[in-house]
């Protein structure tokens, strides 16, 4: 038998310092231990090692050679004797697999597939475990996984179907099973599942074998996640590491490190994490703080403020002139970098991500995401729905879940990210009744009362509710309609681009606003713009029907329009009065806006909907716009109006985060 590489005696009390193993709680051999104690000196050792190595790639983008190396002697140069450093899975997992065999637990590695959600199916071998042997019971051990993966040892017992509590409302558990795309239904695979919370579905992470990966199997399995260009570890910057109780704090709205290093009595309660150019802290399942970083001196002040990694000169030097590092205007090679992604992947679900969690009676978190971000801030539609959702969900207790008039002002500018929204009784009803909200973002708390003094107000609103189906009274014909009825459609061949009257809308500013391309729009083939006024036909990327929640986002969604059909269509061309030129960028940020209700779409959604949007006044860079929203049959659902901005894209770039 080939003999196990492990670390010497020496090398043990280095280790145990870098993870703040308590010195009376140091571990000599195991072997001769009860399984209740090797299972108690283990769990100890996982923690101490989630808490003080991150899972970070650097070595992959701040070094000359670009090179991860899983050999146990250079793992432990690089890790242990380097003040803040870690590795990514391959490089973790190897470490503390080397440290369990030194000590004499009964460990060995195995190989595990991570699972891609929007493709539906695992890749090949690309992450590994650790499997230790306690008694009679394996027990799967991961200290590679980043912010997701498991806090302690997990029992691989097929029978258990243990349900573990992870961080905040996350919950983990191991199954044992088949996985869908393999063809040998007796072949099983233990399987790492989680869910965000106790309502959420379960989602794969990945699946893994027990039977053992040798040395040579990681070095193997190493190479794709470190070398090929369709990576995350290659194509962004990561460093994440989990967080105590005694870690950090918020403080004026800004990340406070503190004093106390301990970590066997503090319970995790987190993570922090860079990505890219974001870095943001995560407490009890919620982002507590974010910021973007907005150059190379800033991510590096973070990475030694937060995490203590202090790069030599030469390796700081080497992300110089790539793709992964932070320019001064990184954000609109962020913009550029997103649209492309977004054509070439799924659309984003509107539904998902104006999801709101009830955290007690008035009380609703929101996560407001990139996907529906003009630039670095939310749209004012979008937000104005997640306000409709929870008014729905604080009045379906009196059977009032419809909105049936809403009145939006907006603040201050929302960002990215989590956002409370709190709930006020204004006139509670037996029919109708009244609440009024207000949006919070910044210095957000984890637990009641949930805002603090440094929390900002961004938004607020009037929203009126009632129940829809149960409404009654007088209906008269008042012989309402549009002038200049736009030409009949056929959405049958719509869905094919092949309708005789209407075609699919473009536009530059889709090119350079990601938010637009989350819709379809349709105009009249012969279309002449008739000045700020014009039809078209919607419908959702995805083909996510719309529901009456929808309705404040996609009456936002045409005032901007309004404004770009002014724009000249090439550099050549006139252009129009008012100085509108070709090249010049805006950013329409929504001032206030209305919504009144007509009538209830159908619950499954409608896949589309017809507007009629059209501005009485364009002057200093302010509008009003008039939105009317139809069905296919022609019947009005909804009423909008709105002020907007029209504001240089400048402005957008400049509103960012600074540590």
């Amino acid at each position: 038998m080939a003999p196990r590489v492990r670390y010497r005696r020496s090398q043990l009390e280095p280790y145990f310092a870098r993870i703040r193993v308590p010195v009376t709680e140091r571990p000599g051999n195991v072997e001769g231990l009860s399984p209740e104690k090797q299972l108690e000196i283990l769990t100890l050792l996982h923690k101490c090692h989630l808490c003080n190595i991150p899972f970070e790639n650097l070595s992959m983008h701040y070094s000359w050679h670009r090179i991860i190396d899983v050999d146990p002697q250079h793992l432990f140069n690089k890790i242990i004797l380097q003040p803040g450093r870690g590795g990514y899975c391959m490089e973790n997992n190897s470490l503390f697999y080397t440290l369990l065999g030194t000590l004499g637990f009964d460990v060995y590695m195995a190989g595990a597939r991570m699972f891609q959600p929007e493709l539906g199916k695992y890749n090949g071998f690309n992450h590994c475990v650790i499997i230790v042997n306690i008694g009679n019971q394996p027990y799967m051990v991961d200290v590679g996984f980043g912010a997701n993966g498991p806090l302690a040892p997990l029992k691989m017992d097929a029978e258990a179907n243990q349900v573990l509590k992870h961080v905040g409302p996350m919950s983990i558990r191991l199954r044992y099973d088949a996985i869908p795309q393999g063809f040998n239904r007796r072949g099983k695979f233990w399987i790492y599942q989680h869910r965000l919370n106790p309502e959420a579905d379960w989602a794969p992470l990945y699946c893994f074998t027990d039977f053992e990966f040798l040395p040579e199997d990681i070095r193997h399995i190493n190479l794709a996640p470190s070398t090929a260009p369709t990576s995350v570890f290659v194509q962004k910057v990561v460093c994440t590491r989990f967080t105590t109780d005694n870690d950090f704090k918020i403080v004026n709205g800004k990340i406070e490190v503190q004093t106390r290093w301990d970590t066997d009595d503090a319970a995790m309660n987190g993570a922090l994490i860079l990505f890219g150019s974001t870095l943001k802290l995560r407490t009890e399942g919620v982002t507590v703080y974010q910021t973007e970083l907005e150059s190379e001196t800033e991510r590096l002040k973070a990475l030694q403020k937060y995490f203590l990694i202090k790069l030599p000169e030469q390796d700081r030097n080497a992300i110089r002139g790539s793709a992964t590092e932070i320019h001064e205007s990184e954000i609109l090679v962020h913009w550029a970098s997103y649209f492309l992604t977004r054509r070439m992947t799924e659309a984003p679900s509107f539904e998902k991500d104006s999801q709101v969690t009830r955290l007690d009676e008035a009380t609703f978190a929101a996560d407001l995401t990139k996907a529906f971000c003009v630039g670095t801030v939310p749209n004012g539609g979008y937000v104005a729905s997640v306000f409709l959702r929870v008014a729905s969900v604080y009045l379906s207790q009196r059977n009032q879940p419809d909105p049936i008039a809403a009145s939006w002002q907006f603040l201050n500018a929302t960002h990215e990210g989590p956002a409370i929204l709190v709930v006020e009784d204004v006139k509670p009803g037996r029919g109708i009744s009244v609440i009024h909200v207000t949006l919070y973002q910044g210095g957000l708390l984890s637990q009641s009362p949930w805002v603090s003094p440094q929390s900002k107000k961004r938004a607020v609103a009037y929203i009126t509710s009632s129940q829809l189906a149960g409404e009654k009274g007088i209906t008269l014909p008042t012989g309402f309609d549009v002038k200049d009825s736009p030409p009949p459609v056929d959405l049958e061949q719509l869905t094919k681009s092949s309708d005789a009257n209407w075609e699919r809308l473009y536009l530059p500013i889709m090119d350079y606003v990601p938010i637009l391309n989350n819709l379809e729009f349709y105009a009249p083939k012969d279309c002449k713009f008739r000045p700020a006024t014009y039809d078209f036909w919607i419908r959702m990327a995805n083909v996510e029907g719309f529901t009456n929640a929808s309705l404040g986002y996609i009456s936002d969604a045409g005032p901007p329009l309004i404004v770009e059909t002014f724009r000249p269509s090439g550099p050549d061309s006139e252009v129009p009065e008012g100085g509108f030129a070709f090249d010049k960028m805006f950013w329409y940020p929504t001032v206030s806006m209305s919504l009144e209700v007509k009538k209830a779409l159908a619950a499954e959604g409608e896949e589309w909907l017809r507007l009629r949007v059209a501005a009485k006044v364009l002057k200093n860079g302010r509008y009003d716009a008039e939105v009317i929203v139809f069905d296919r049959n022609g019947e009005v659902v909804a009423l909008s109006n709105h002020v907007a901005l029209a504001v240089d894209i400048e402005r957008n770039i400049s509103r960012k985060g600074r540590l």
